[in-house]
């Protein structure tokens, strides 16, 4: 571990690190390699015992991230309103349609997406490429559950 941070999300605390190893992807899970080597930690599941080693190599300034561009679409473009400051970028755009365009520093994309799938048709990730797949792939498994 060479980057760690306490974050909270939904009312628990992780431990948000960066770790040399970078992570393997396992199915069902969505890893953007770019962000591969970032954990995301829960704080009562850790165990008591685990064991840090000390290490002399330089601390990191912070996790791996990238920025992502969504746009909101509907009411949720006029009422959103950012709840962390991930997000660098806030604008209303009026042409050729409205929406508000958002950019946001992200760590994590099981985080961005459980927020992302609440806002439903008036979400839409558009950068970068490869998390638009990821994020399109998501929500076809999640359709492929009421199939049939």
């Amino acid at each position: 571990v060479l980057h760690a941070q306490i974050q909270v999300y939904e009312n628990r605390e992780y431990l948000e690190c960066w770790c040399e190893e970078a992570l393997q992807p396992r199915e069902g899970t969505i890893l953007l390699p770019a962000l591969a080597h970032n954990r995301c930690l829960r704080f009562d599941r850790v165990l008591e015992n685990a064991i840090l080693q000390r290490t002399d190599r330089e601390w990191r300034r912070g996790l791996d991230v990238v920025d992502v561009e969504i746009h909101l679409l509907g009411e949720l473009a006029l009422s959103y309103r950012s709840k962390t400051n991930a997000d660098v970028l806030d604008e209303m755009i009026y042409e050729p349609r409205t929406y508000r365009r958002i950019v946001r520093r992200v760590s994590n994309t099981f985080w961005l997406f459980r927020e992302l799938v609440r806002y439903g048709r008036n979400c839409q990730v558009v950068a970068p490429q490869e998390l638009r797949k990821l994020f399109q792939e998501e929500l076809l498994a999640i359709v492929q559950n009421y199939q049939g």
